[in-house]
């Protein structure tokens, strides 16, 4: 039986309004998408939690129906999003999970509130700065790069380009349709908007204080990851006291499209205990 996609809802959290959707029962966990997404990149994910944890999937800022001023933004000012929005919800705390863009707005969170984060799983992502495998103005050259590049391609040169780079090759190779997948999960932003969230993850950067996340944390990473180097997520859990490592082999960077059943399966078991 396929789950209906959840009601997106609104709340006033940290001076802008978040929209969620919210679904399932159990532990609360809270999703949090990458740079280029929105909470849809998480339906097929959120069906095989809901039935053991009670998922909340935000929008974060310029992204999805979440509103927010035109005004530049940090890590920070995301991660204290998340903290309102929890708040506002009547949660005490919440397991935060937190993929690529997503994770450096996790790691925020549990060093800036630490009382709000009662597990941290981050997937994908990279602590920037000088931790960081590859530096992220690097990564910013390299995603203008290739937005310019994409200009002169069709949509669907377009979103092979970007599937050959979120996609582990060997799962691309058997999943054709993976193609389609990810078209319908990448969100077109207006230039504005994509370049704040690009200097929110430039400036981003947790590796001398990730001693100070004080959740149990379970770190994951793709071993075919193109986007981000699997060597950042051994460098993060290296940091963070009592961390797991999970590495999935075969698997690239959009570890949720790409292995839902996997990821769910990890969280749900790390979070809920089962």
């Amino acid at each position: 039986m396929t789950m209906a996609p959840p009601t997106i809802q609104t709340v006033p959290a940290n001076g802008i309004t978040v929209a969620y959707t919210r679904s399932g029962q159990g532990p609360a966990v809270v999703l949090l998408h990458g740079g280029e997404a929105d909470h849809g990149m998480f339906d097929s994910l959120v069906p095989l939690l809901a039935p053991r944890l009670d998922v909340i999937a935000p929008d974060q800022r310029d992204s999805g129906a979440t509103a927010n001023p035109a005004a530049d933004y940090t890590m920070a000012d995301l991660a204290d999003d998340v903290a309102a929005l929890i708040g506002a919800l009547g949660l005490p705390a919440a397991a935060v999970v937190g993929f690529s863009f997503g994770g450096m707005v996790a790691q925020e969170l549990a060093i800036r509130h630490p009382q709000q984060v009662g597990h941290l799983v981050l997937a994908a992502t990279t602590p920037g700065g000088a931790l960081a495998v590859e530096k992220l103005d690097d990564m910013i050259r390299a995603a203008a790069a290739r937005a310019q590049a994409e200009m002169k391609m069709s949509p669907q040169e377009k979103a092979q380009a970007r599937a050959r780079l979120l996609f582990g090759a060997s799962y691309l190779a058997a999943h054709p349709e993976a193609v389609a997948q990810l078209q319908a999960v990448l969100v077109e932003r207006p230039m504005d908007a994509g370049r704040r969230r690009g200097m929110a993850a430039l400036r981003h950067d947790t590796g001398e204080r990730l001693g100070q996340v004080r959740a149990p944390t379970l770190v994951l990473c793709g071993s075919e990851d193109a986007a981000i180097a699997p060597e950042n997520g051994a460098r993060i859990a290296a940091r963070i006291p009592g961390a797991r490592l999970e590495r999935i082999d075969g698997a690239g960077h959009a570890l949720s499209l790409e292995q839902p059943q996997r990821v769910a399966a990890l969280i749900t078991q790390f979070v809920a205990g089962r």
